[in-house]
């Protein structure tokens, strides 16, 4: 009776541990996809930023280019708004190419760094003309 007994403890024992360790992964799966959620959502607004900056600049830099598409007879302030246009649009491009996670499904650390520079090169910018 007593090693029925042990027998069943040790059984329970197993199961809490096993139940213990699930409960476990489903917290840290569930803490992955809130923290890959916000991600998703912060690279959305990024994006966001971007293109109401693209937009933004788009009316003085189409007139500038159709007055005269030879970028030589640029002054510094018309080619400042060039390379700001150009810069917008690189930086885009980089966020939209960047994972969000990898091969396994785990959040990249690449994206929040391409986020926070993203951000940090927004905020640096020029003010629009």
């Amino acid at each position: 009776m007593k090693f029925q007994v042990q027998t069943l403890e040790y059984g329970h024992q197993a199961r809490a541990r096993d139940l213990e360790r699930r409960e476990r992964t489903v917290r840290e799966r569930q803490d992955s996809e809130v923290a890959l959620h916000e991600r998703g959502k912060d690279m959305q607004r990024v994006l966001q930023d971007l293109k109401s900056e693209l937009v933004g600049r788009l009316p003085s830099f189409t007139a500038l280019v159709e007055a005269c598409d030879d970028f030589a007879q640029y002054d510094s302030r018309r080619r400042g708004e060039v390379a700001a246009m150009m810069e917008l649009d690189g930086l885009a491009v980089t966020v939209m190419k960047c994972p969000i996670t990898d091969a396994e499904g785990r959040m990249t650390e690449e994206s929040g760094r391409v986020v926070a520079d993203t951000e940090a090169r927004l905020r640096a910018m020029e003010p629009r003309t």
